[in-house]
């Protein structure tokens, strides 16, 4: 099987995260920790993102840092609007916590790119927070400076907070603004090491927000699990001290290599401005995502259905650059074997 459904590259940890692990268990660093997470990686987090440590959290991932953040932010009934298609977390988090969720949908021939006025549109008396995700996952798309401006003037106007999960940040091809750049104080960021760092086993993510928010998501944390696993923590800190950029460049690589060979198919798509996805619409058959799926399955390649991002997209796969170009070559053989069938 050829695994392209999931944001999860082959190339593994550093060595030396592996190592911190056990430094860490053999210096006694097996202890509860401060539910934000102990003082050095906070201070490290705030000096690389111009934050305070007091203004940071370390998380078990960085979904439960959209759960934290819903869910203790939030009340039963209250709103949330969220831009599709998008990881579908975020409106799995909020059901969880009988959040309401109101859906913005963006399309393949406007680029992706929401119209605000929908956006205001959805906005009520109910409504408490706007999400973002960009680079978008699952269309690689980066929103502009003007859009982004005017998303937090809406927010500003109705005192909404945004949520913006910036775990792909890394992974950018055009550039990309960081929320927190913006200076609004109900915003919150989420970011993580399981893309960067390729440790997604790990669950190490982390929360950069103001530090009334962080005082009321750490309450959450503490509550269910007392604190990120302190080896953990210590990997982390390790991590951000080794280099990256390599894995980054290899996973453009890998994205040229499926835009090259899906611009011989009939299929459409926008070529990503960041993250490790490309989301084509399938032009040629009549099979709907999950029957295409289910066919490629058979034929040894693992694809992710698009309406898993949102129910108006049922022409749409996501394909992950997140294997070998020689392993992505076959799977797109297979692939344009399979949309040239008469169906």
């Amino acid at each position: 099987m050829i695994h392209l459904e999931i944001g999860e590259t082959d190339f593994g940890p550093p060595s030396s995260v592996k190592d911190a692990f056990a430094t860490a268990i053999n210096s006694g660093c097996y202890h509860y920790t401060d539910a934000r997470g102990i003082e050095r990686l906070r201070e490290k987090l705030a000096l690389i993102h111009g934050f305070t440590k007091e203004t940071v959290m370390v998380t078990p991932g960085g979904r439960f840092g959209v759960y934290a953040s819903i869910a203790s932010l939030l009340k039963p009934g209250e709103e949330i609007v969220v831009i599709e298609p998008s990881w579908p977390a975020y409106s799995d988090c909020a059901v969880l916590n009988s959040v309401k969720v109101k859906t913005i949908k963006t399309t393949l021939e406007n680029q992706w790119s929401p119209h605000i006025d929908e956006i205001n549109g959805a906005i009520n008396d109910a409504t408490k927070m706007i999400v973002l995700n960009y680079p978008n996952n699952p269309t690689g798309k980066i929103l502009g400076t003007d859009t982004i401006e005017r998303i937090i003037s809406l927010a500003k106007d109705h005192g909404l907070y945004i949520l913006s999960d910036e775990v792909y940040s890394k992974y950018c091809i055009k550039k990309f603004k960081s929320i927190s750049e913006y200076n609004y104080d109900r915003s919150i960021v989420i970011e993580s090491f399981s893309k960067t760092y390729a440790m997604t086993g790990f669950r190490l993510g982390y929360v950069l927000s103001s530090a009334l928010i962080i005082k009321q998501i750490a309450k959450l944390l503490a509550f269910a699990m007392t604190s990120v696993a302190e080896p953990l923590q210590y990997c982390a800190l390790n991590a951000l001290e080794t280099e990256y950029l390599t894995n980054i460049e290899e996973t453009r690589i890998r994205l040229n290599t499926l835009v090259e060979r899906l611009k011989q198919m009939d299929v459409s798509f926008t070529i990503p401005d960041g993250s490790m996805y490309l989301y084509p619409r399938i032009n040629t058959i009549t099979l709907d995502d999950n029957t295409l799926v289910n066919l490629l399955l058979e034929r040894g390649i693992a694809v992710a259905p698009g309406s898993a991002f949102g129910s108006s997209y049922s022409k749409f796969i996501r394909i992950s650059a997140t294997q070998p170009a020689e392993q992505i070559e076959k799977a797109m053989d297979v692939l344009e074997n399979c949309l040239s069938m008469k169906t």
